[in-house]
């Protein structure tokens, strides 16, 4: 993933501490991490998912969206579910 728009702000507070925020045009985002890039893997072709998951195992799994074939998928189905709810309910 690659970020090509950015709006807001370049840093936030937390816990008092001024924290940068990475996402400026050109900044590199993981692709199983972050919303924007798990919904745009949620939608990609069967065959382009199924060779992530084959090829991406560990860094799936540790990005918590599952350790099998199926609880990828599941985690997956789940993203465009909630996207849909979403768009109706806007």
């Amino acid at each position: 993933m690659l970020c090509v728009y950015k709006v807001g702000a370049d840093e936030i507070m937390r816990a008092g501490t001024p924290m940068l925020i990475q996402r400026g045009r050109g900044t590199s985002l993981p692709l199983f991490r972050g919303a924007g890039s798990q919904i745009i893997l949620a939608y990609m072709l069967p065959h382009q998912i199924k060779s992530l998951f084959i090829t991406k195992l560990d860094e799936i799994a540790g990005s918590g969206l599952g350790r099998t074939w199926k609880d990828f998928r599941t985690s997956l189905s789940t993203m465009r579910k909630q996207a849909m709810h979403k768009c109706w309910d806007a």
